[in-house]
């Protein structure tokens, strides 16, 4: 639902005066006001000393106002005019034209069809010599009769009354902040800020652009002295102050990116602000910016999507997207997203680089663990084990295959680490069924250990030594995990610290807490190639880029701040 808010001033009252409309308060000269389509007459009466003595020598006398000096208190008139127009509306109905206000009211009714307008009238304590005798109070009650009889009662006039100095900008400003303080940010606000004093100008349009209500337009009625002396209303426009309010969004998107790596937060922001971009284009608010925010907006949205798909693993929705993009960044992120087991590697330490940075050790947790299976897996690739298994993917083990390539000698070394801790190892059950799965991580790990020891390239088997060791070093936090959770007693960086610290069960080889991520980085820069070398040297280690994270962050502020 969409409301009027608009300040009232002593120009949007003009009385008929045998054949023109006569301003009662437009004691001002405009500067390179258009007149050509006056007629000798019509500029010789908009004249501002004519206007001003026609006033003084037919209105005031009618209503008997006091006129000193030539001047008249601008409240007396509306005042008295007020109570002539109670009692005979028939009469003064027709000779009151508010012409400035009417064009806004007009604009307001026919392009949102609104049921309420809040107009802000003054009404200043006789101490304020200056202001006290232009206050507004009584042409509000005189426009509020007057919109109601020409509008058959649609319309619900509502004042605001500013009781304070109109020209203290202090006092407007926290006045104008209690008004939209009260507001509904989902509503429609059409604002006009013609009326009243400059300082009351400025503060009606500072508070408004500084509510954040998204959906809101500026009405800026025309002026035209042909349409004020027919008694017409204004023509008016639409205007709309956005690049502030946009200012402020992408603020508060670079934030979210920055300090938090909120993906997700920063897309349901600007997809807010995308609807509120549409609905300018929709009504017709004629800026070619807007067109070029809209683009901006849906490639930001579209590459922060493949940031998201990329955090929640869905990386064949990521390559898809990227695949639909026609932008320069996006070939360097479908290069990225390339091998399978490499991007998921390199997506799972840098999803632990980030839950490090933002305190998020239960994720950070989860994605370790991750990690490991990511990693157990690329080395039974690297180490050719999968001719080992009936079903790779499910490591279904091919015990007889395993005994007649490998030896009874590898054979045992592996029934010897595993059957101690798996009851389903057991020579009986491997007669039965000869594919043994192997569930957990430490089975595949128990496998693992005896595939790089059968290796006969020695530094092969050296370095899958060293990555079987640093996986070791994590195990520790991946048995911690389910316990942690289970204790229900909140995980942080202190908890971790506190259970490394006083758990005297650990092995000596655990890994500190504040070292996991360097662990895991020991991991990615292994010689076996279990991460790129070009990608090892870009996105490995505490001062690298954060993967691909890195960069759709990097082009998204860049293109919305530039």
């Amino acid at each position: 639902m969409a409301i009027l808010i608009a300040n009232i001033g002593t120009s949007d009252l003009a009385v008929k005066i045998e054949d023109y409309y006569i301003p009662v308060g437009f004691d001002r000269e405009e500067k390179n006001l258009p007149l050509d389509d006056l007629t000798s007459n019509q500029k010789e009466v908009w004249e501002q000393r004519l206007r001003n003595d026609l006033i003084t020598e037919y209105v005031c006398p009618e209503l008997g106002v006091t006129v000193k000096e030539g001047k008249f208190s601008f409240r007396e008139l509306t005042e008295k005019l007020l109570s002539e127009y109670q009692q005979n509306p028939e009469k003064w109905h027709y000779r009151i034209s508010p012409g400035r206000i009417w064009g806004v009211v007009n604009t307001a009714i026919k392009t949102f069809n609104i049921k309420t307008a809040y107009l802000f009238v003054t009404n200043q304590p006789e101490t304020e010599t200056r202001g006290y005798p232009s206050d507004t109070i009584y042409l509000f009650e005189i426009l509020k009769l007057w919109f109601d009889r020409e509008l058959n009662s649609k319309l619900e006039l509502k004042s605001w009354e500013i009781t304070t100095s109109a020209v203290d900008q202090d006092q407007l400003f926290d006045e104008y902040y209690k008004f939209f303080n009260q507001r509904n940010p989902s509503e429609t606000i059409l604002i006009s800020m013609k009326g009243g004093t400059h300082q009351m100008g400025t503060a009606l349009k500072m508070q408004a652009i500084a509510s954040v209500i998204p959906k809101q337009l500026f009405i800026d009625p025309q002026l035209s002295v042909k349409n004020i002396l027919s008694g017409e209303p204004s023509a008016c426009q639409l205007t709309a102050y956005w690049y502030y309010l946009q200012s402020q969004k992408y603020q508060a998107v670079k934030l979210l990116l920055k300090e938090r790596w909120d993906f997700d937060g920063a897309i349901t922001i600007l997809k807010d602000w995308q609807k509120v971009i549409g609905w300018l284009q929709q009504n017709q608010v004629h800026d070619r910016g807007i067109v070029k925010t809209q683009n901006t907006l849906g490639n930001a949205i579209a590459l922060l999507s493949v940031a998201v798909d990329c955090l929640n693993l869905d990386i064949p929705s990521a390559r898809e997207r990227l695949t639909n993009l026609e932008l320069g960044i996006c070939e360097d992120l479908k290069g990225q997203l390339k091998g399978k087991s490499e991007s998921n590697i390199l997506n799972l330490y840098t999803r632990c680089r980030i839950y490090w940075e933002l305190n998020q050790v239960s994720n950070l947790l989860v994605t370790l663990s991750s990690f490991y299976e990511e990693v157990l897996s690329k080395l039974l690739e690297v180490f050719e084990g999968g001719r080992f298994f009936e079903n790779q993917d499910k490591w279904y083990l091919d015990i007889p295959k395993m005994r007649q390539e490998m030896g009874e000698e590898y054979w045992q070394k592996f029934y010897n680490l595993e059957a101690p801790y798996n009851s389903r190892l057991k020579p009986d059950q491997v007669e039965k069924d000869p594919f043994f799965q192997l569930t957990g991580r430490p089975s595949k790990g128990n496998f693992l250990e005896v595939l790089v020891s059968y290796c006969q390239d020695t530094h092969k088997q050296t370095h899958g030594e060293k990555v079987l060791a640093s996986l070791k070093r994590l195990d520790y936090w991946a048995q911690k995990r389910n316990q942690m959770i289970h204790q229900n007693q909140g995980m942080s960086k202190n908890r971790m610290k506190y259970e490394y610290e006083n758990d005297k069960e650990k092995k000596s080889d655990a890994c500190p807490p504040d070292k996991i991520c360097d662990v895991m980085a020991d991991i990615c820069n292994s010689e076996l190639d279990i991460v790129h070398k070009y990608n090892r040297q870009k996105f490995v280690g505490d001062k690298a880029d954060y993967y691909l994270y890195t960069p759709i962050r990097k082009w998204v502020i860049d293109k919305l701040l530039k």
